[in-house]
């Protein structure tokens, strides 16, 4: 059985069963999934189909690999997010969806001069 996380006016419900969470609360348009966190091999995965198909991607996803990867981003009230590194010139990419593939080879050429200088 799958769990999931929800927050739920602030608190946190496990959903596994229907029944664990009814009656629906009143107020069922701030329910948002959370995934609690991305292990290094999603990550990797992710990077991975970004590579092969720079199309259509969210955002969300973007940021998902930045945090496994420890990139530090900003989005400050904006509808861009950018995306910065030690020694590594920052990529600015446009909140839209879907993302243009150019902003997610410019995104995938800061992840590969960032471990090029780990190495």
């Amino acid at each position: 059985m799958r769990l999931s996380i929800t927050l739920v006016l602030g608190t946190a419900a496990v959903l596994g069963k229907r029944d664990q969470h009814w009656p629906v609360p009143e107020h069922a348009w701030s329910r948002r999934r959370v995934q609690v966190c991305h292990t290094m091999s999603n990550v990797r995965r992710l990077l991975a189909r970004m590579r092969q198909n720079p199309r259509d991607w969210r955002i969300q996803d973007v940021k998902t690999v930045a945090n496994g990867l420890g990139i530090d981003y900003r989005q400050p009230g904006t509808s861009h997010v950018t995306f910065s590194a030690p020694g590594c010139v920052p990529v600015t990419i446009p909140a839209h969806k879907p993302i243009a593939p150019i902003y997610i080879k410019r995104f995938v050429a800061l992840v590969d001069a960032l471990e090029g200088q780990g190495s």
